[in-house]
Formats: C-alpha cells, sequence, structure tokens
C-alpha cells in the first residue's frame, strides 16, 4: 500500500546526465574546469526559466486570463522547462468527488478530453488530493493494481503535486518521462512552489467567475423586478416603517448619490452592514464589486496586507504576492466593517488612499491607483478615540456619518 511520504528515486549521474537530457551530449569536455562551467550555465539557464515560469503565471493572473487558457499555458510551458515527456492538470469539481483533467502536454499534440473525468478512488491522483502530499516514482512498481490509472501509461518516472491552498487542495498537477530518470531535488521544489502558486491562480480565477456570476443574477433579479415600486427594490433586505428606520433610510438616499467616504455609527447587531450594501445599490457604483474586510477579525500584522496587498518575500510567510482588497474593489465600493479596531500604524496609509487614491503594496516600490469608494461601521466612540489618540482625527474629517 502507498504512505503519504514522498518517494525519491536516485539522482541522475551527476552534471553530465543533465547536460546529455539538454541535447548538449555533442559538447566533449576537455577539463573539469570547462565541465563546471558548462554544468553551471545550464543550471542558470534552468533556473531562468522557472523564474520566468512563475512570473508569467503571476501576470497572467493580474491580467485577468481565463482559467483555461492560463492552465493549458501553464502545462505547455512546463513541459518544456523540465523537459517532460507528458504534463497534465486536473482540478476537482465543487464536491471533490471527481478530477476533470483541465490541460495537457504531450509530445504526440493529443488534445485533452474536456469531459475527462477520473473517480476519486484509490488511484494516485485520489491519494495525492487527499492527502496533499506528493509522490515521486516509478508507476509500474506500485503495488495495488487498482491504483494504477491510464494516465500513467508507458511512464517510468512520474511526479505527482496536490495543488493545494491551505490545506486544500484544488487540484493535481502530474508530470511523467518515458524514461526511468529521476527527478532532482530542485525540481521537486520547484514544482511544490508551483503547485501553490497554480491554487492560488484557480482559487483568485473561481472567485472572479462567482462575482461575475452574481452580478449577472443580480442584474436579471432587477429586470424581473421593475414592476416593484423603487423605495421597495432600493434597500433590499431592509423592513420597516420606524420614524428612525426612515430617517436613515433618507440619509442613505442622499450619500449614495455622492463619492464621499462613510462611517456609518450604531451598536452590534443593528444593520449596518445592511446599510452599506443599500447605498452601494444605489449608487453609480452598483455595478462594481462590494468587497468587505473585518478589521477586527485580521490578525493585526496582516491587517495591512489584506488591505493593500503585498509582494513576494515582503515578510516571512510572504511565499507569493497577493492583491489586496483596494485592487480587488476597484471601480467598486470596499466596506470596512469594526474600523474603530483598525492599528493606529496602518491609518495614515488609509489616509493617503483616502486623499491621492493611490498605494503601494507592502513590500513593493511601485505606487498602485484605484477608483474605490470606502464605507466604514463601527461601534466605537471615535471622537473619544480621537481624543485619547488611537483614531486620527484627519481621518474623522475626510469622512461623513450616516
Amino acid at each position: 500500500m502507498m504512505t503519504n511520504a514522498v518517494h525519491l528515486l536516485p539522482e541522475a549521474s551527476g552534471n553530465r546526465a543533465e547536460l546529455l537530457a539538454a541535447g548538449m551530449d555533442g559538447i566533449t569536455p576537455r577539463s573539469q574546469t570547462e565541465d563546471r562551467f558548462l554544468a553551471t550555465q545550464l543550471e542558470l539557464r534552468q533556473q531562468n526559466e522557472r523564474l520566468r515560469l512563475l512570473l508569467d503565471l503571476n501576470e497572467a493572473v493580474a491580467a485577468n486570463v481565463t482559467l483555461p487558457e492560463m492552465i493549458r499555458a501553464i502545462a505547455g510551458r512546463l513541459r518544456a522547462t523540465l523537459r517532460c515527456d507528458a504534463v497534465a492538470v486536473f482540478l476537482s469539481d465543487d464536491e471533490a468527488r471527481r478530477l476533470r483533467l483541465c490541460a495537457q502536454a504531450h509530445p504526440d499534440g493529443k488534445e485533452p478530453d474536456s469531459d475527462e473525468l477520473h473517480p476519486l478512488g484509490r488511484g494516485l491522483l485520489g491519494t495525492v488530493l487527499r492527502s496533499c502530499t506528493p509522490w515521486v516514482g516509478n508507476p509500474a512498481r506500485m503495488r495495488e493494481q487498482a491504483e494504477k490509472e491510464s494516465v500513467f501509461e508507458r511512464l517510468r518516472s512520474v511526479c505527482v503535486f496536490p495543488l493545494a491552498v491551505r490545506d486544500r487542495a484544488v487540484g493535481v498537477l502530474a508530470l511523467g518521462r518515458r524514461e526511468e530518470r529521476a527527478f532532482s531535488n530542485d525540481a521537486i521544489e520547484f514544482l511544490a512552489h508551483l503547485g501553490k502558486q497554480i491554487a492560488v491562480a484557480v482559487e483568485y480565477s473561481r472567485a472572479v467567475a462567482g462575482i461575475d456570476g452574481l452580478r449577472a443574477c443580480t442584474a436579471i433579479d432587477k429586470l424581473c423586478s421593475n414592476d416593484e415600486p423603487d423605495h421597495e427594490l432600493n434597500f433590499g433586505r431592509i423592513v420597516g416603517a420606524s420614524p428612525a428606520l426612515r430617517r436613515a433610510l433618507k440619509q442613505v438616499e442622499t450619500v449614495s448619490r455622492t463619492d464621499s467616504t462613510i462611517i456609518i455609527q450604531g451598536e452590534t447587531g443593528t444593520g449596518k452592514e445592511l446599510l452599506a450594501q443599500a447605498i452601494h445599490d444605489l449608487s453609480r457604483r452598483a455595478s462594481g464589486p462590494l468587497v468587505r474586510l473585518n478589521c477586527a477579525a485580521s490578525p493585526i500584522g496582516l491587517l495591512e496586507s489584506e488591505i493593500f496587498g503585498h509582494e513576494k518575500g515582503a515578510f516571512t510567510s510572504a511565499c507569493a504576492q497577493r492583491i489586496g482588497r483596494f485592487e480587488l474593489a476597484h471601480r467598486g465600493t470596499l466596506f470596512l466593517d469594526e474600523v474603530g479596531e483598525m492599528p493606529l500604524e496602518v491609518q495614515p496609509k488609509l489616509l493617503r488612499v483616502l486623499q491621492e487614491r493611490e498605494f503601494e503594496r507592502l513590500g513593493g516600490t511601485r505606487t498602485l491607483h484605484t477608483d474605490t469608494r470606502v464605507i466604514a461601521a463601527t461601534n466605537c466612540d471615535l471622537k473619544t478615540m480621537v481624543d485619547r489618540g488611537t483614531f486620527r482625527s484627519d481621518r474623522g474629517r475626510r469622512s461623513s456619518p450616516a
């Protein structure tokens, strides 16, 4: 039976084997110095190719390239970069009971069948997906016949990696060679990192697709509700006829026509988020996204990254670039709940966005511009916080209470 540990075959025999695999067997080293020089050149070229692949993946995500196009491009580039005979990318369905072949790079130029499904039984693909643990070895040596799958036919050296985000796999990346030539340790390390990057790209693309679907449903609902009175349609789930509620809804109607920053103050559970939703729906930004962030729910050290994003290497666990909420809310609305819990050191950067409409990601130097309206909510007494020095007074002057 298989275990969850990574199984490694012996390494290829030194730099000479790598040179032969790279098609450089016509070169006859005349000295150990030349041999080391050629090996170093090969290693640098491989590192550049792998780095270029990661950068292109991030650029594709930022440019909102469709998920099928992104996956197909990755498969083709990866086969050439690691000199494999076959590369395949499988993504799980919504219930994670099946894997769908989304892209493959094959020497015969075979195109994947978009309806090709792989049930998650005892096979190698399902085992890697469930355990979130990579598998490396020769599939022909697997003891259980039921674990063998047709995708690995005629392959004698195979790597299978989970595409996982926060220990939750969204798919599987499989690579194979027809000859029994093991993948090097640095290639395995690169594939483990690439798998995480692909998983983030898949999750982001699916989230964008979900937002687009919600927008379409909202547009259909509005078309189907044209015969309803405007005052019923505008405020969605807000129902009531008390004088206090009517005054609040009148303020919502007034401020929604503007693009000013709003602060909604009230006790917990009084519907501040519903008012923010109503302001967004009535504004000119209704067709854009409404992105929410609870400032009290995010760890203090990561709140700045959540709001503004971060670059790779900005801090210890920043293994990839991350897009912040201001970028996601571009041409829409950003709702900052519990804004009174925002640390004082983050507030100047938020003030700059409110005033100048520009910011930098954490650890970055490139200035980004955003067209985002901010709606904040709090149950704190901001005037008291300003007097205590825990909330900047200039932010209060920039905002309009609702």
